[in-house]
């Protein structure tokens, strides 16, 4: 570290806060005499108090020094005229370095306390986001949950009347298989059942879809808005008549005889969450549900039926 050093009878013209002089040109101050500087010969009001009222003769200032740059300063002062020594000098430079590493230690510690904040918050946050995630694909797909989190506006899933078209389809002949069948055997099926159907309605924008026994209700154009729903509806209905009369196929080979029905109505509902706490349904209800239904009921197999509006 460089060192700065006045002797009795030199002039330091710009001494007057040593410990700032210090940290300025990043080097140890040592001043002999205060009273021989050329503030207070001067008459420098500070200076003259510092030498006259405080009784300070000799300082020494040493800078704390961070990557070359002070960012603080010890000072020792004496009351008589007596230059600190060299080796004062380098025990004071070396507790200086110390507090130097002390200070950076507790500022790092800060940061990583304030980090370690920061992180935890956003952990709370995102484990807050994952199980909101986890309750709306309780009964939402996984596009519908995403856009709802994403835009973090739940108001989208309040109650309110919506043009929707609704798709409701059920295996024929399912509840007479389940008499016969082992039941492994119509657990397998209704497995096999819901999980092509799930694919192909994530393939067409379903909306929403509950699923009730072989029984599955699908939304089209909410709460996510579509283009053309009754088109979409349509579509998805042929893509699944396709996809069980291969299954359906399949299973008459093994000595199951099921069959598949579809029914769709397009118009105004209700729609909104209902339920109680911990069981709750995103759905729709009104006169165009009952239709859909219907429709549905009346459907032999591998028959869509649609109402004149859709």
């Amino acid at each position: 570290m460089r060192h700065l050093s006045v002797g009795k009878t030199t002039r330091l013209a710009d001494s007057k806060l040593v410990p700032a002089v210090s940290m300025r040109i990043s080097a140890v101050v040592n001043i002999e005499d205060l009273a021989a500087t050329d503030l207070n010969l001067q008459g420098d009001p500070g200076r003259v108090a510092m030498v006259e009222e405080e009784g300070m003769r000799t300082i020494l200032g040493v800078p704390l020094l961070l990557e070359g740059q002070a960012i603080g300063c010890i000072t020792l002062v004496r009351r008589e005229v007596k230059a600190f020594t060299q080796d004062e000098v380098d025990l004071l430079e070396t507790f200086a370095a110390q507090a130097v590493i002390a200070i950076e230690n507790v500022r790092q510690f800060k940061a990583l306390e304030t980090l370690n904040a920061e992180l935890n918050e956003r952990v709370e946050s995102q484990v807050g986001e994952i199980e909101r995630m986890g309750r709306l694909k309780r009964f939402l797909p996984s596009a519908v949950a995403d856009a709802v989190v994403t835009s973090g506006d739940d108001g989208m899933l309040s109650s309110h009347r919506a043009l929707v078209a609704t798709l409701l389809c059920d295996l024929r002949g399912f509840t007479a298989f389940c008499e016969s069948a082992e039941p492994e055997e119509a657990i397998e099926v209704l497995q096999t059942y819901h999980q092509e159907m799930s694919e192909l309605i994530d393939q067409f924008g379903g909306g929403v879809d509950q699923r009730a026994g072989d029984g599955i209700m699908v939304i089209f154009n909410d709460p996510i808005p579509v283009d053309d729903p009754a088109g979409d509806a349509v579509r998805l209905a042929l893509a699944m008549g396709d996809k069980m009369l291969e299954l359906c196929g399949k299973w008459k080979k093994l000595g199951h005889r099921v069959g598949f029905g579809v029914g769709i109505s397009f118009g105004y509902a209700t729609v909104g969450i209902v339920g109680s706490a911990g069981r709750f349904d995103y759905t729709a209800s009104g006169t165009l549900i009952n239709m859909a239904a219907r429709l549905c009921d009346m459907a032999t197999h591998n028959e869509i039926l649609i109402s004149p509006r859709t």
